[in-house]
């Protein structure tokens, strides 16, 4: 999530990370609601962190 999304305030993200069991929340800086095109290789390392290299 971004803190600079214009669409959905920072707030959301933290009431929703709260109802999500086992979710992880993680802030991408300089990005507003378009996360794949604003910080396209950041989401990337969110999305994949949790993978076994091969």
């Amino acid at each position: 999530m971004s803190r600079d999304d214009r669409i959905l305030p920072p707030e959301y993200a933290e009431w929703l990370h709260e109802r999500v069991p086992h979710a992880e929340l993680h802030w991408i800086d300089d990005a507003g609601h378009l996360l794949q095109e604003d910080a396209p290789g950041q989401l990337l390392a969110c999305l994949t962190s949790g993978f076994a290299s091969a």
